[in-house]
């Protein structure tokens, strides 16, 4: 353990050398390693065809990468690793643990679906690596030097451009930025950092524009999907919705009145917040599909364009189902997969029906078969790191009500930011595990400052 000590803190050449081999050590393990999701994904043509739903940086990395004939996963795979190493190296720089830094790395690159997203073609493993960099900067230190500043201004611009909701990220690191560097009296330090962001969003709207000309988003079928979904309680009344749609949300409580009694039955938390999540992908793109004198009354584009006007009653009349499905993906982003280990047990046992079955299947696709021993395992990994991070949240409130926010900067920050994007995710998305992969290095590195200052306490 002292040689891999020795190792991470040498300095000069050495350093620089023997980083590089940690580099390379990692690009391979992420090579080798097996992927959990396929390469093309529904959502990936969007991306390589630049659809107006999506923003410009990934759909330029693609393009500039085919003219020089750069694979695109070996980029990817690049550069999640080079991240990944760069978060070991400020780990190591604030002198945490050796046995720390060992096991969040291997927390990272043998987390297999995590490692996945570099070898497909989606936003999210630049996503992810934007966010290490972020980060690692932001551990490191070294805020008085104005060159990491910019290229954290660069980092938080690309994570809020590369994803919508990378608002959610990007904003809330900024604002504790401003908050520390105004109190360190680092005023320039800080105009880098929001010259740096600036300069990237402007980029993107330049390269946008250059193709487009209006932006579109996916927010709307999801406050459709979540209109049809959940006007199948009782609870839901039709009338209070504009009278145009009256109609197809008839249509839409009828189909998923018997889903919600479905789900209503089921005990298992984690399975139901799996299927919570399907059914919903199914109202949201599939509802319109299946329901034909529907679609042909009221065409997608027609409701689309006006998903403001049910988004309206459904929060004044029925926020209470809102709030509950919301809470139902929160929770749901913990499962890994759930169904696959207790569905076809729970339907064999209660001898009954799934409804919808072939809509629900078409809407559950994307993830390779794991053996269900493994999923298990996995599985109770996964809650067991939620109910860590529920509880250190809870502590981190203790903490800023106490006024110890900055002798507790870095677990509070990273709690703050992975809070905030889980928390709007639930509320404006579905559950799935692909959603809390962008944050789940933060929680990681939230539990080991956590147990770090922990353990010089008790010292």
């Amino acid at each position: 353990m002292k040689t891999i000590n020795s190792f991470l803190t040498l300095k000069g050449s050495n350093l620089k050398f023997h980083y590089f081999l940690i580099l390379c050590f990692t690009y391979l393990i992420i090579h080798i390693s097996p992927s959990l999701i396929f390469p093309n994904q529904p959502d990936s043509s969007t991306y390589t065809d630049f659809d107006m739903t999506r923003t410009s940086i990934y759909p330029y990395v693609i393009d500039i990468l085919e003219n020089f004939n750069i694979n695109l996963f070996f980029f990817q795979k690049l550069l999640l690793s080079s991240s990944i190493v760069f978060l070991i190296y400020s780990l190591a720089t604030r002198k945490v643990n050796v046995k720390f830094i060992i096991l969040f790395f291997l927390g990272l690159t043998l987390n297999f679906f995590y490692t996945s997203f570099s070898k497909t073609i989606l936003t999210e493993s630049i996503f992810f690596s934007f966010i290490n960099i972020s980060f690692a900067i932001l551990i490191l230190g070294r805020h008085r030097n104005f060159l990491l500043n910019f290229i954290l201004g660069i980092s938080i611009g690309l994570i809020i451009t590369i994803k919508s909701i990378g608002f959610s990220i990007g904003i809330p690191l900024t604002i504790v930025l401003l908050i520390y560097f105004f109190k360190e009296k680092l005023y320039k330090n800080f105009f880098v950092i929001v010259f740096g962001l600036f300069f990237v969003v402007c980029l993107e709207n330049f390269l946008f524009f250059k193709n487009h000309n209006q932006r579109k988003s996916v927010l709307p079928i999801a406050i459709v999907g979540k209109v049809f979904f959940l006007s199948g309680n009782d609870s839901f009344d039709i009338k209070n919705f504009p009278e145009k749609f009256i109609d197809i949300i008839a249509e839409s409580k009828s189909s998923f009145k018997p889903v919600l009694l479905f789900l209503k039955k089921i005990n298992n938390p984690i399975l139901k917040a799996d299927l919570t999540a399907d059914y919903e992908v199914v109202a949201q793109y599939q509802f319109l599909k299946f329901k034909t004198p529907v679609e042909k009354k009221f065409n997608e584009r027609n409701i689309f364009d006006h998903s403001y006007e049910l988004l309206i009653p459904l929060l004044k009349y029925n926020f209470r189902e809102y709030f509950i499905l919301s809470f139902t993906h929160y929770f749901g982003m913990w499962s890994t997969n759930s169904k696959e280990i207790f569905l076809k047990h729970y339907l064999e046992k209660n001898l009954i029906k799934q409804p919808l079955e072939q809509e629900f299947q078409n809407a559950s696709g994307g993830i390779k078969k794991i053996n269900s021993k493994l999923l298990i395992f996995v599985q109770l990994l996964f809650l067991g790191l939620f109910l860590c991070f529920t509880l250190l949240t809870i502590y981190s409130i203790y903490l800023i009500f106490k006024r110890k926010f900055f002798e507790n900067i870095y677990v509070i920050t990273l709690i703050i930011n992975s809070q905030v994007y889980l928390v709007l995710t639930s509320f404006a998305n579905v559950a799935t595990i692909r959603y809390l992969m962008p944050i789940y290095p933060l929680i990681l590195l939230s539990l080991i400052f956590f147990i770090s200052s922990l353990k010089k306490r008790l010292i």
